[in-house]
């Protein structure tokens, strides 16, 4: 006897769910279109807004920061920037992160950091920015 009553009652259920899609007419259609539209818009300034804008790396700067410890070396490990000074008391950290450089480690003479974005870029000009003081 219950058999009975629960198919009869899962029968119905399902009679409710089904959506004859012949029987829409244009403005079914028309809303639906809206209500992606809204979605994918919201979507598209959500992606848009959290990208955060990174400001250009003065690097003359960066390289005048550096040297106030004063070069004495410049390299590029593991993705990170690495500059041996001989006095890296001298150097303002606060400086060096308001530059943009991200995970500052001083490990006895050594700088370590890096950039967001164009990490190696500001690398290569570093290395120029050297040499061309030197000469």
């Amino acid at each position: 006897m219950n058999c009975g009553k629960i198919s009869t009652l899962h029968r119905h259920r399902s009679d409710t769910m089904n959506i004859d899609l012949n029987a829409l007419e244009l403005w079914h259609y028309l809303v639906m279109a809206g209500v992606v539209a809204v979605i994918l818009l919201v979507i598209i300034i959500v992606v848009k807004t959290k990208k955060p804008k990174s400001k250009p790396i003065d690097v003359n700067q960066l390289y005048e920061t550096l040297n106030q410890g004063t070069i004495e070396n410049i390299d590029f490990i593991r993705n990170k920037i690495n500059v041996t000074v001989k006095r890296p008391r001298d150097i303002s950290l606060e400086s060096l992160q308001e530059a943009g450089a991200v995970g500052v480690n001083v490990i006895g003479k050594k700088l370590k950091f890096y950039f967001e974005e164009n990490n190696e870029e500001v690398y290569q000009a570093l290395l120029e920015t050297k040499e061309e003081m030197q000469s």
